[in-house]
């Protein structure tokens, strides 16, 4: 028996390799045996352990650097699973990889094939507020010019907040390679109140994305109360939205 090393202590079976606590402490044995730390480090029976923590460390790096440049979405939010519900997902992203042998599998290889991309749209960001419920209209993502258009708006059909006077949508795409660069290319906001006219929106991007990187259309709204001429946005889970709509 030994102890684990590393920042991601793990528990359950892998490899024939049995990770536990004991007394509070994450330790390994092998089934029928036992290891020391430097077989920990060393031993070829322990390299599947290896592996998986190289890659859980790069996930979530990019777990880290995504959160930070989706912020403008979800500034004042506090959920600190945030950052381990996207890792999830990265992870599921990191499964997909069948270019890299085991231990160097990234989430951007991943994220290149279809059933990645369905992975990135489908993902619930923000599980307590669900963009497509709350705005139950069509969006429309032009491919060319990645403006959106949300069409046949109406008020009187959006999942409004009772406290609430308004709602802000964003819209932005995302330039990435899910390693090191991520730019945000930001859309005009727009803001409806439950007394704004029925019709469409149009939203036009400020800058315009590299085509050689991973993009990804994301719309985010927030409800806000109005108090004299200011606006309160608020930021609890159910009062705030992200969703991927497209990725290229």
């Amino acid at each position: 028996m030994a102890k684990q090393i590393g920042k991601f202590p793990l528990v359950g079976t892998i490899g024939g390799i049995n990770f536990y606590y004991l007394n509070g402490e994450p330790v390994a044995r092998e089934a029928g045996g036992g290891f020391n730390k430097k077989a920990i480090k060393k031993s070829p029976k322990m390299q599947i352990v290896r592996d998986f923590n190289s890659e859980f460390g790069h996930a979530s790096h990019v777990s880290k650097f995504f959160r930070r440049v989706l912020f403008p979405f979800y500034y004042g939010w506090d959920n600190p699973n945030f950052h381990w519900e996207l890792l999830s997902m990265f992870l599921k992203l990191r499964d997909l990889d069948v270019v890299n042998k085991r231990g160097a599998r990234r989430a951007s290889q991943g994220a290149n094939t279809q059933e990645g991309k369905k992975i990135l749209r489908e993902f619930e960001y923000t599980p307590d507020f669900r963009l497509a419920l709350v705005l139950p209209f069509r969006f429309e993502v032009n491919p060319e010019s990645f403006q959106l258009n949300i069409y046949d708006v109406d008020p009187g059909k959006i999942g409004w907040r009772q406290d609430a006077d308004g709602i802000e949508l964003n819209y932005a795409i995302l330039e990435t390679d899910l390693e090191h660069h991520n730019v945000l290319h930001p859309a005009n906001s727009i803001r409806l109140e439950r007394d704004s006219e029925v019709g469409s929106l149009h939203f036009e991007l400020s800058g315009i994305p590299e085509r050689s990187k991973f993009l990804l259309a994301v719309a985010g709204c927030r409800f806000y109360r109005k108090e004299k001429d200011e606006i309160i946005r608020l930021s609890d889970g159910k009062s705030l939205g992200i969703s991927v709509l497209e990725c290229w």
